[in-house]
């Protein structure tokens, strides 16, 4: 709610591992709420009550998302984890949730009415690589 918190694995191959406590930082804003990784960069994506972050692991500092900060009651930012597209669930206050998914890079919308949806997330399916018996054919 209030605070980002990292850990390290300690004696992860013991009988008794455990967490412990690395770095602590006080969020930018009240109210944390969405927490997800931007692939391909050391940037973590937060939404509070009143506004969307990034936060740079390596650095350990946070700073105004560029498309996103001043968009209150965000409960989803999700990146691809490929293309980097990002779906969007903004509630429609004073309610917690919304008809809307919203997409930027690029943008778009996906209005679904009477839905109350309060989360998103892509689905991805990995690559599959070919068995023997589906090799291509050659020429």
């Amino acid at each position: 709610m209030d605070e980002l918190y990292s850990f390290t694995l300690a004696a992860w191959d013991s009988p008794a591992p455990k967490l412990e406590p690395k770095s602590r930082h006080p969020l930018p804003d009240r109210d944390g709420h969405d927490l997800r990784a931007m692939p391909g960069s050391s940037d973590l994506v937060l939404s509070t009550d009143a506004h969307v972050w990034l936060f740079d692991r390596d650095k350990g500092e946070f700073r105004p998302h560029p498309d996103l900060h001043d968009r209150p009651a965000v409960k989803t930012v999700e990146p691809h984890p490929t293309t980097g597209r990002l779906v969007v669930v903004q509630a429609k206050k004073p309610n917690w949730w919304t008809d809307t998914i919203t997409l930027l890079h690029p943008a778009a919308e996906c209005r679904l009415e009477g839905e109350k949806i309060y989360k998103a997330r892509w689905l991805t399916v990995p690559e599959k690589a070919p068995s023997p018996d589906e090799a291509p054919a050659g020429p």
